[in-house]
């Protein structure tokens, strides 16, 4: 049997729950670059949502009009997701960019002045979201050989707490995109916002999330974002 479109996108916010929920055990295990990891997973997975939203028994493709979900269009869709910075881009760009609620839970960095919601989708545009992601999970060996640095020395606890924070945004945001269903959306998203909250609450003192590097002085990867997106567009 064909699975359609709408139990694709139930399953996708099924899974981005699911890392959710065990990046905030792992925090709470005092493992926070795979709970870190898990949580850019879970931004990842939820930012396949805003591309596959069906009213009306159409699909509306990601670069142009609405069209049937034919084979060709789902391999190129599948074919497009699987970018790891392209989802989170999309994440961002439809759950955190204009988000007053998210920007006023979370606010500004006091020195950059930077929205600290800000953060994810300047990571992606500067080219710094996957060297993130893979300093979750692997030991670099610098080209000098100097200091060999590994996860737990290069992910912090506030990394893993950041992107915990943000995934929380993310997939709530998306949750009216897996269900079409104001009534089987809402209870998700606000179930998730509730968990963010206590999260928060039980959490946030414990780390300095303003120490990040990509909050505190943002304007390096700005100018590496204009550089390599002037690059694209020649």
């Amino acid at each position: 049997m064909q699975a359609s479109l709408r139990t694709w996108r139930e399953k996708i916010l099924e899974n981005a729950l699911f890392q959710l929920r065990v990046a905030r055990g792992l925090f709470e295990k005092d493992a926070p670059p795979t709970a870190c990891f898990l949580a850019m997973t879970a931004i990842e997975e939820a930012g396949k949502l805003p591309l596959l939203i069906v009213t009306t028994g159409w699909v509306r493709e990601f670069i142009g009009p609405l069209v049937e979900p034919t084979p060709a269009w789902v391999r190129r869709v599948q074919q497009y997701l699987r970018g790891h910075p392209e989802k989170a881009r999309q994440a961002a760009v439809w759950s955190l960019m204009v988000n007053g609620a998210a920007d006023d839970r979370h606010g500004r960095h006091p020195d950059s002045g930077i929205h600290r919601t800000s953060g994810v989708i300047l990571l992606v545009r500067s080219g710094r979201w996957m060297m993130l992601r893979n300093r979750c999970l692997y030991v670099d060996l610098p080209a000098d050989r100097s200091e060999v640095v590994g996860p737990r020395e290069a992910i912090s606890p506030a990394h893993a707490y950041y992107m915990i924070c943000m995934a929380h945004e993310v997939v709530a945001q998306q949750a009216m995109a897996a269900f079409d269903d104001l009534d089987a959306s809402l209870p998700v998203e606000q179930t998730v916002l509730s968990q963010l909250e206590q999260f928060m609450s039980e959490w946030g003192s414990s780390v300095d999330v303003d120490a990040l590097d990509f909050l505190a002085d943002p304007e390096p990867l700005r100018q590496e974002a204009e550089r390599r997106e002037a690059i694209a567009n020649r």
